[in-house]
């Protein structure tokens, strides 16, 4: 395994003078030790630190392999009484004399991403305190004492050697649950050293400057959750907490853009893929969509790449006769060779549909099979059970199918299904990029387009929408029958009227799963709460639990048109209650939009827009830099 850290400077000879003993707590639901651990535990060993890796779940022969050479010894434990158990039985387990062979023991866990700076920097201002035991942050929390992150602690000599240091390791309690690790150990640490005389500091201090940036967004939320960003770009923050990248605490924050730019412009090499990686595979699909890279932009103009060599199929439901030719018109648009199934409910449109195809179809069709389907659930059924047969075959497939809704109004339903159109079939070359995504990202393993795209920039969490009742019991009984994973959502990611290309084999537990017909519910079709309903929200966990990820997709003349609405909206100064960070107020393209920051900025409750629109214009979509400017040149 090789690591980007070897172009990092190894720990000073002053430094490896210094006797450090880890003690590195890890749990991992599926027993692995992610990359991103390894390359922690590389990192402190190369930095001269002794380390006793303490695992509370399985570690595998080739992790354990892969561990040895930066470690000194290997603990396997229960998972019980969480991290801070951990740490008390190794500490009760050493005897004194060995732990008074080292200057410094640190406690730390796998609930960071690092280092990304080099270790030298934060233990070469550390080493001049004269703290008794110090932390890189400390809780901001009101509701709560005082008091160290447990995720990086150095205790010196001056504690350690006192045999209440000891005592403070046996006083901790049985510990069952999180909010008790929080209570028995986080909590009382501190305090408990600080009542004995000892003194503690902190490597990135909260002050009255770094205070006022903290989102007022309703709640007390500890800044190493916030504003990790900026800590990293002012602080070089070694350590940054993988909660940072989950949204509940604020909707409106798109937290992975802004982290990911910090690294950028801190000059960090810490490699991108092992949190993006990570991310995908531990933590809800909520926290996925705040990714740099889970939405892409794709040009409809240009020329088309070179044909990728891949067995291509479309899978198209025409329920409608009226509609056969504007499919066969989106079909055509595919650049290259593709077998071409299709389902529809009578012999009648079966034979139109041969001789539409007859007529106008693209030479690309390379076979064509039409299926007859009854009238029964909709355009889903008939390609999960219709044609079940033939879908492995493929390296790559398409699922459409062309929407009408009788209780909407017939243009708005003919805009939106243009729309959905356009975000999987647009343009020759706008399909030959989404493919080329495929080719690039071998495990991507669907894409589709997203939801309410006008609220894309305005609302983050367009296209998490959880369901009614009937489509959560559907949800549920989709991940019983596959026997997947379920994750701990409170908003899903929505894979909108069921339209997507896709790698069949990254749906294949559901390809070869027992759901049947009856399954269906019988015309007319429900506006909710059908299995259908629960498929759009499943999907793209389905295909996390195989092993791959999403992308979300958009064309870059539909993102452009996005940008323009909300130019106007900023333009009106619109009441919208969101918060605003001050500090983007230097980023913006031209001096309008600096002026609009700032009266943001000064004006934190009319806001025109989220903190997504602006996240968004400085980073989402940072390879489009030149489209994008080409477009605002000529603002004033």
């Amino acid at each position: 395994m090789s690591f980007a850290y070897d172009k990092l400077k190894s720990a000073p000879d002053e430094q490896k003078s210094i006797k450090r003993l880890l003690l590195y707590a890890h749990f991992d639901r599926d027993g692995k030790v992610d990359p991103h651990v390894v390359y922690q535990i590389k990192s402190l060993h190369d930095f001269g630190i002794s380390i006793i890796f303490i695992s509370n779940s399985p570690v595998s022969d080739d992790d354990k392999k892969i561990l040895k050479p930066f470690i000194i010894d290997l603990r396997q434990r229960l998972d019980e009484g969480y991290d801070a158990t951990a740490w008390k039985e190794t500490i009760l387990s050493l005897t004194h004399e060995y732990i008074f062979t080292y200057d410094e023991i640190i406690i730390m866990n796998d609930s960071c991403y690092g280092p990304l700076f080099p270790l030298e920097e934060m233990f070469t201002k550390m080493d001049q305190s004269k703290a008794d035991f110090w932390g890189i942050t400390e809780n901001t929390h009101s509701n709560f004492p005082e008091h160290l992150h447990n995720y990086f602690c150095v205790f010196r000599k001056s504690i350690f050697q006192n045999k209440l240091f000891f005592e403070f390791w046996k006083s901790i309690g049985d510990i069952k649950c999180f909010e008790d690790a929080i209570q028995k150990f986080e909590l009382k640490m501190t305090s408990f050293f600080i009542k004995l005389g000892y003194t503690y500091d902190i490597y990135v201090k909260i002050n009255s400057k770094n205070m006022s940036l903290i989102p007022t967004i309703g709640i007390d939320i500890p800044f190493v959750y916030t504003l990790a960003p900026w800590f990293i770009k002012n602080y070089k923050l070694p350590f940054a907490k993988i909660k940072y990248f989950q949204t509940r605490y604020d909707k409106t924050y798109y937290g992975g853009y802004e982290f990911f730019s910090a690294l950028q412009e801190s000059g960090s090499i810490y490699p991108r893929e092992f949190i993006f990686n990570h991310i995908y595979r531990t933590r809800p699909l909520s926290w996925f969509k705040n990714m740099p890279g889970s939405l892409e932009a794709l040009n409809s103009e240009g020329e088309v790449l070179p044909d990728p060599n891949l067995r291509i199929a479309v899978f198209a439901h025409i329920f409608y006769s009226s509609q056969v030719k504007e499919a066969i018109s989106w079909i055509n648009n595919i650049p290259y060779p593709f077998d071409l199934y299709i389902s529809t409910p009578t012999q009648e449109h079966a034979d139109f549909i041969t001789n539409t195809v007859k007529n106008i179809g693209s030479r690309q069709i390379q076979h064509m099979e039409i299926r007859l389907w009854p009238d029964r659930g909709r355009d889903v059924a008939p390609w999960l059970l219709g044609f079940k047969d033939v879908q492995e075959k493929y390296d790559l497939a398409l699922k459409f199918h062309m929407k009408k809704s009788p209780s909407q109004h017939p243009v708005l339903v003919d805009m939106w299904n243009h729309f959905l159109m356009r975000s999987v079939l647009a343009s020759s070359t706008y399909i030959s990029n989404l493919i080329n995504l495929f080719c690039k990202k071998k495990d991507l393993g669907i894409v589709f387009h997203v939801s309410q795209p006008d609220l894309l920039l305005a609302n983050p969490n367009a296209g998490l929408f959880e369901g009614n009742e009937g489509t959560k019991r559907w949800r549920l009984k989709i991940f019983e029958l596959l026997n997947s994973h379920i994750p701990e959502e409170t908003s899903w990611s929505l894979c909108v009227n069921n339209i997507f290309w896709y790698r069949p084999k990254s749906l294949a537990t559901l390809l070869h799963s027992n759901i049947m017909l009856s399954d269906f519910p019988a015309e007319p079709f429900p506006n909710d709460g059908s299995i259908a309903h629960g498929l759009e929200r499943a999907l793209p966990y389905i295909v996390q639990d195989e092993g791959y990820f999403y992308n979300f997709v958009i064309p870059i003349d539909e993102l452009i048109r996005i940008f323009q609405h909300y130019e106007d909206r900023l333009a009106t100064f619109s009441n919208t209650s969101v918060y605003l960070h001050s500090n983007i107020t230097n980023i913006t393209p031209n001096n309008k939009y600096k002026k609009i920051m700032k009266y943001c900025s000064k004006n934190p409750h009319q806001i025109p827009i989220t903190r997504a629109f602006q996240i968004a214009f400085m980073s989402l979509y940072g390879h489009l830099k030149k489209d994008i400017s080409k477009y605002f040149k000529h603002k004033s």
